[in-house]
């Protein structure tokens, strides 16, 4: 997966994007291929707006499609998301079939350096007419920032707000969160798992059944639990090897099908040498794309409900070495026990728990990229809030009980080599509270990158390379 590697490397970094000589010529041949499709006046579809027009009033033209497409409240792509759709919008360039320029490839290429380029993108659901109206603004900015409005070419227009980036560098832009998630349920469930002492034998999966990366985590998992029990653990943790993989699963066919919309030319225009005129292509479907993401919406959602019925499993008392509700209330009047906020959570996850193929799946969603990753953006928040507030349940048992303390001190010094000690590094003393416990867990989080365990085993290294 070149191609997303080059993309999210390059805007989380900010480094430069890696353009093949190769690709230029191709560019050049296209723009050329292009004018002389204009020359003959046969253009149709994006194409025909131009007219086969030398002078077009690119201010004019600009304001009508801002203000034309798709109006409606304007909310704001993040700096992060913008640096994404900025890298997404030189690769899709380099798929072919847009006519664009080399000297707009260029002006883009040099501008999305500099630290002060942060575009102005409003994000939206409604991308029926494709990504006109956000890459319109990307494009009225640049004009601005690189003081280039009265000699960009008129012709360059169309290519550059033409096309399926800005969905594409959206949600490629979510796959840090996506291994966050991952990350995160992989910690929280090698403790649970301590906690609960539970039977090795819930890790096995079937020989060739699992995807990369599952392997070593199975193993993991049995190293660090005891042989088997006489008695069965819950259906919530003897299923857990079944939630990892089908959020590995699906994580590969979400990276997959990004990297596919990268490298396929989906514009408004798109050219054939053979028959010298434009092809008009739609561009705001994507159906394999959003097929992965709701997928993908669907594992999290049976992860929401692992991780509610495992806290509250651990808090009710059932488990020996457990008693119930212990040391859930804080000092602090405006802490609300942890059952309280477990029940709250779980109200908002239930609501919706239904399977994405019914609603999620009906006709206002079809092909629509963009609904969907915004869907599936909640649900990322949703879950790693989720994920926070069981850590927090289990660091109030490892405060309270000095074997699973022990046992939890071992996981982190002999079987799995953490850099951050998690627990052992939060103390809940009186002035501690839910929040703040939050915002240290989200701390601890960023430690987890320098970990060579950690490396190894994210969604990045296994499947981004």
């Amino acid at each position: 997966m070149k191609h997303l590697k080059n993309l999210c490397n390059s805007s989380i970094s900010n480094e430069e994007l890696r353009i093949e000589a190769e690709e230029r010529m191709s560019l050049e041949s296209e723009y050329l291929l292009m004018q002389y499709i204009l020359a003959k006046d046969i253009a149709d579809h994006g194409l025909s707006l131009l007219g086969g027009i030398k002078e077009i009033d690119i201010e004019r033209y600009l304001s009508v499609v801002l203000s034309t497409h798709v109006p409606g409240p304007v909310s704001l792509f993040t700096p992060l998301e913008a640096r994404f759709i900025v890298r997404s919008r030189i690769l899709t360039w380099m798929a072919g079939g847009s006519g664009v320029s080399l000297e707009t490839l260029d002006l883009l290429l040099e501008h999305k350096r500099y630290m002060n380029f942060v575009p102005a993108i409003p994000k939206h659901y409604d991308y029926k007419q494709g990504d006109v109206k956000p890459a319109a603004h990307l494009l009225d900015y640049l004009l601005d920032f690189a003081d280039v409005r009265e000699t960009f070419a008129a012709t360059d227009i169309l290519p550059f707000t033409s096309g399926n980036f800005v969905q594409i560098g959206f949600t490629a832009s979510l796959m840090e969160r996506i291994d966050k998630v991952w990350l995160l349920f992989m910690y929280s469930t090698f403790v649970s798992s301590v906690i609960f002492n539970s039977n090795n034998r819930n890790y096995h999966l079937k020989p060739g059944t699992y995807s990369d990366g599952m392997g070593s985590l199975l193993q993991k998992l049995l190293d660090i639990n005891p042989d088997n029990k006489t008695s069965d653990d819950i259906p919530v943790i003897q299923s857990i090897p079944m939630q990892m993989q089908s959020y590995l699963v699906n994580a590969q066919c979400y990276a997959e099908a990004i990297e596919q919309s990268i490298v396929t030319p989906v514009e408004n225009l798109s050219f054939s040498s053979t028959e010298d005129k434009s092809l008009s292509q739609p561009v705001s479907y994507n159906l394999d794309m959003v097929e992965c993401i709701l997928d993908l919406v669907d594992s999290i959602k049976v992860m929401s409900g692992s991780i509610i019925q495992r806290t509250e499993h651990m808090l009710s008392g059932k488990l020996s070495e457990l008693v119930p509700d212990v040391g859930i209330h804080s000092n602090k009047s405006d802490l609300s026990p942890i059952s309280k906020i477990m029940f709250d959570m779980k109200e908002q996850v239930t609501k919706s728990l239904e399977l994405a193929s019914i609603e999620e799946r009906g006709q206002d969603s079809l092909g629509n990229v963009m609904a969907c990753a915004t869907l599936l953006e909640r649900r990322l928040d949703e879950i790693i809030a989720l994920i926070k507030t069981e850590l927090f349940a289990q660091s109030r048992i490892y405060e309270s009980n000095p074997s699973v303390a022990d046992r939890i001190n071992q996981l982190h010094e002999r079987e799995v080599p953490f850099n951050t000690l998690l627990f052992a590094r939060y103390k809940l003393e009186d002035d501690k509270d839910f929040t703040e416990f939050m915002d240290f867990a989200e701390r601890e989080y960023d430690m987890m990158w320098n970990n060579d365990f950690y490396a190894e085993h994210s969604l990045r290294s296994i499947y981004i390379g």
